[in-house]
């Protein structure tokens, strides 16, 4: 039987060096990525930081720490260039605002559209929510990954759902959750 390696397996290799693990990372690992990327800062960009991601990761191969967790390790690396990358922007180009169609809204449950709204969010609320609420990450792993102390996390993520939710219920007050007081 042949069994893919796991992503701690192919970073371990990596950072020994090894080629063909980074292909096969890259391979197995790109549209997670890209998601992530694509979803702070746009499709178009995010393959453009995709691309520089992985140089940056067999770049700093040989600091990978296994202990720290691989795609904690991996996450992080992903949050700075993002971080930098808006940094850069900043100036240039304010975010947009939001875009719903009625034929994508129609396709969406309320979940759905909450993460569809975080381009309302300001940068470090939409990343903790994107990391806690889209990839799963528990409050002090998402931490941990952008150095952000635990508390301040929490906080943001607690504004950020607050937002979402608001915004959701004044876009579409007949898909929100209704709750008897």
């Amino acid at each position: 039987m042949n069994s893919t390696p796991s992503v701690r397996d192919l970073m371990s290799a990596v950072s020994r060096d090894d080629r063909q693990a980074l292909a096969t990372l890259i391979h197995s690992e790109s549209s997670r990525f890209f998601r992530f990327f694509a979803n702070q800062i746009g499709e178009t960009n995010g393959e453009d930081l995709l691309q520089d991601f992985w140089v940056k990761v067999w770049l700093a191969r040989h600091r990978y720490c296994a202990e720290k967790g691989c795609i904690r390790w991996l996450y992080t690396i992903a949050t700075r260039m993002v971080i930098d990358y808006l940094r850069r922007k900043k100036k240039e180009e304010p975010l947009g605002d939001i875009e719903l169609t009625q034929t994508a809204i129609c396709n969406l449950d309320y979940e759905q559209l909450k993460v569809a709204c975080m381009d309302a969010l300001p940068h470090q609320q939409r990343l903790v929510f994107y990391l806690c609420a889209v990839e799963g990450l528990t409050p002090s792993e998402a931490a941990d990954t952008i150095g952000m102390n635990p508390s301040t996390l929490r906080n943001h993520w607690m504004i950020a759902r607050r937002k979402l939710q608001g915004l959701v219920r004044s876009l579409f007050p007949e898909l929100a959750p209704h709750r008897d007081d």
